[in-house]
């Protein structure tokens, strides 16, 4: 979202807001303000349309959004708040369906496992029983 402006170099933009060079950069550096490079190279900031009517108005206000104060505060921070909890919620939930889809597979494989163990366990019987020529009873010793 680009704000109505000029671009122009970062001397002028200085001049134009009445800070300095290094008060410029240390704005593009903390993204205050847009910049861009031009055909040769050379970077051109964005100065808002306030700054290049020659008001009396300093760069923090023109740089800076006016900050909510009282009831309005406490609405900025209830409204940023379900913000954060509703996109969380999305994520949570997107979490928790796939280690659902995870335990299912788990409790597929756990139970497939022990099917093979039964069998595994009950196959040593048979074969001792074709062996010895009779059944053998559970929990006696062969």
């Amino acid at each position: 979202m680009q704000e109505a402006g000029e671009w122009c170099s970062i001397a002028e933009a200085s001049r134009r807001l009445g800070i300095s060079r290094q008060g410029v950069q240390d704005r593009l550096r903390r993204r205050k303000m847009e910049c861009r490079e031009d055909n040769r190279g050379n970077r051109q900031v964005l100065v808002p349309a306030l700054a290049e009517q020659g008001t009396a108005v300093s760069a923090s206000k023109v740089l800076a959004p006016p900050r909510p104060t009282g009831t309005d505060l406490a609405a900025a921070i209830a409204a940023a708040i379900a913000a954060v909890q509703e996109g969380h919620g999305a994520e949570v939930a997107a979490i928790r369906a796939e280690h659902h889809r995870e335990l299912a597979r788990e409790r597929r494989r756990t139970e497939l496992a022990e099917a093979m163990l039964e069998l595994e366990l009950t196959r040593p019987l048979s074969i001792l029983e074709r062996i010895v020529g009779h059944r053998i009873p559970q929990g006696q010793p062969a």
